[in-house]
């Protein structure tokens, strides 16, 4: 028992440590999502805007 309790400080700080690189990886996809969001909403925005589309030559 006194062995874990000589632990707990340096397993806390581990467990911390691991939960914040696990919610930068969420944060991160969740900014990604935002943008890709975004952006389809800027190109329905602009398709929408009455100027006409432009075709690639074949």
């Amino acid at each position: 028992m006194p062995s874990f309790i000589a632990l707990f400080p340096a397993i806390l700080i581990l467990s911390l440590i691991l939960y914040a690189v696990v919610d930068s990886d969420r944060v991160d996809q969740a900014q990604q999502r935002a943008l890709d969001r975004w952006e389809a909403e800027e190109v329905s925005a602009r398709s929408a805007s009455g100027r006409p589309r432009r075709r690639r030559a074949a």
